[in-house]
């Protein structure tokens, strides 16, 4: 991408400005409170490509943490090991760093280390906050560009979903395309669609699902698990981190479910009438976004049409024999009369 060449030029030049021994960049991740490298200028040949640091750990993570500039006296060890870059050990004299912001919003940190000066000046620091200002604007446009990138993706596939059901008739057909639809899009560990067909039954069945097979056809109701919650709240639920604690299960009990951390639950309704729900889940803590959900809650939308009407098509065709039947009986001739 255009924008990250851009960003690696811009840390040459800051590296050239300040004569630095290692230029780094590391973006934020602000759910997982982590800076991971994101690029690099150094004479160094040790220095970690993947490193993480917590908000919090050493000077870089300090940084983070506080969101304000590195001050020297604060940190007394000098040696390079607290700033988790380098596998090995550098003589490194001076080392300074700066967060980079977008709105008050940390996007990551800016840092820069000498093995020739003692100390970074504070006109040399204030140089560094007005690149971060750059490195804030170069951020914000990749966020853009992956914004526009992602819905013009998300278009794609909806459009796509919605010509393939277009051509889907049957009741397993139009289940069956959801789940895999989702889960392709998703790539989550399973997805369930479990319906309720009669009004007058208070069981949901498991019509479709992917890896779990051996729920399908399982029932409960709408007090049961956390689909049961979706199910009597008739709202979305969104869990990132389910954690341990929580002993709700995802139905019931009695159907076993592997652990999983991260929730979704749509339910599908149609006249305001809750018949089914759309359930995913994975493994990984906050796995699913707020944009995931959006995407999933148009599915359900187009699937409960879908399938409200193959039911309404169903009361019709059985009304009709109904009819048809009775008919058939009034018109019969009486052979007891003669």
């Amino acid at each position: 991408m255009k924008i990250e060449a851009d960003i690696k030029e811009l840390i040459h030049l800051v590296s050239a400005v300040t004569e630095a021994h290692t230029t780094a960049f590391l973006m934020a991740d602000n759910q997982k409170r982590v800076l991971k490298l994101f690029d690099f200028c150094s004479l160094s040949d040790n220095i970690i490509r993947d490193a993480i640091i917590p908000y919090g750990y050493g000077p870089i993570g300090w940084v983070a943490d506080n969101i304000e500039p590195f001050d020297l006296s604060k940190f007394t060890d000098r040696d390079s090991g607290m700033l988790k870059l380098y596998s090995k050990n550098e003589e490194i004299k001076a080392f300074a760093a700066v967060p980079v912001l977008r709105e008050d919003s940390l996007v990551g940190v800016l840092c820069v280390d000498s093995k020739s000066s003692f100390i970074y000046t504070n006109k040399e620091q204030k140089l560094l906050t007005i690149f971060a200002k750059l490195f804030a604007d170069f951020m914000n446009n990749i966020n853009l560009m992956e914004y526009i990138d992602a819905e013009l993706s998300s278009i794609k596939f909806l459009h796509d979903f919605c010509r393939k059901l277009s051509f889907v008739n049957r009741l397993d057909l139009i289940t069956n395309l959801a789940v895999e639809s989702i889960m392709d899009l998703l790539k989550c560990n399973d997805c369930f669609i479990c319906l309720k067909t009669d009004e007058k039954d208070p069981y949901f069945y498991i019509e479709a699902v992917c890896n779990h097979r051996n729920l399908k056809n399982k029932v409960f109701t709408e007090r049961d698990g956390l689909a049961g919650c979706v199910i009597s709240d008739k709202r979305t639920i969104l869990l990132e981190n389910r954690g341990n604690d929580l002993g709700s299960s995802l139905f019931k009990s009695s159907m076993s479910v592997s652990q999983f951390s991260s929730f979704m639950g749509i339910p599908l309704s149609y006249q305001n009438k809750v018949f089914g729900i759309i359930c995913v889940i994975d493994k990984r803590k906050y796995y699913f976004k707020s944009e995931d959900m959006q995407i999933v809650s148009i599915i359900a939308d187009n699937i409960a049409i879908a399938i409200s009407s193959i039911i309404a098509q169903k009361k019709i065709l059985d009304l009709l024999k109904s009819i048809a039947m009775d008919k058939a009986k009034n018109n019969r001739p009486n052979r007891g009369v003669l």
